[in-house]
């Protein structure tokens, strides 16, 4: 009974933050960012399922040169972008941006050409910055959570390293808040079958060369 309570309270203590605050929404409206009116905080989530990571010093597009995870895929393939959220409370949602970025390593006219999954309710591609939800009216906090983002990605994509934004916004007892962590979306070239028959050639010719008595 207490915890009901308790939870209850949360619940109220939150929705007065809001009605406080103001009406805006939990999400960037009329090309207003989250930490416009979310205060950045860290230690709300992590991010997993990446293969990788690196740091790239001379980014095209001026962007942070440190060490950021590494989602591997080949056009026409697929990847999962994971968002553990660890501490919501007392509501919140995932989300996930710049999706339809441009190339940061070989050209800034390359461009990250996707299917939306379609279990992320939230389509709020025509915003600044454009970006996807989870759930828009937004989750009650109950217990750590984990959120996958299936990315498919459409064949012919060029290769190059894209930015991805992944995070979640909320509102707690005392503020609104907001934590988004930046990874790479690599897309790596499927080899022409033209070159993997030369590949092949070469190693027949190396493979009869050492069959061949000296």
């Amino acid at each position: 009974m207490q915890s009901t309570t308790k939870a209850g309270l949360e619940i109220a203590g939150a929705l007065l933050l809001i009605l406080t605050l103001g009406t805006a929404e939990a999400h960037p409206n009329l090309g207003v960012p989250c930490s416009a009116c979310h205060t950045q905080r860290t230690g709300k989530l992590t991010i997993s399922g990446n293969d990788t990571a690196i740091a790239l010093s001379d980014r095209l597009d001026g962007g942070s040169p440190d060490l950021l995870k590494v989602f591997t895929v080949r056009p026409g393939g697929s990847v999962d972008l994971t968002i553990d959220v660890n501490d919501g409370a007392v509501f919140y949602d995932p989300v996930i941006l710049n999706l339809d970025g441009p190339g940061v390593e070989n050209e800034l006219s390359n461009q990250l050409a996707f299917t939306k999954d379609p279990t992320w309710e939230g389509d709020f591609s025509n915003h600044s910055p454009p970006y996807f939800a989870f759930r828009p009216e937004g989750l009650q906090w109950t217990t750590p959570t984990s959120f996958t983002y299936h990315l498919n990605v459409s064949p012919g994509t060029p290769s190059d390293y894209y930015s991805v934004m992944l995070g979640a916004s909320g509102a707690s007892l005392t503020e609104r808040w907001t934590q988004v962590e930046e990874v790479y979306v690599h897309l790596v070239a499927v080899p022409e079958p033209a070159l993997l028959s030369m590949l092949a050639l070469g190693l027949a010719a190396l493979s009869l060369c050492r069959l061949k008595p000296s």
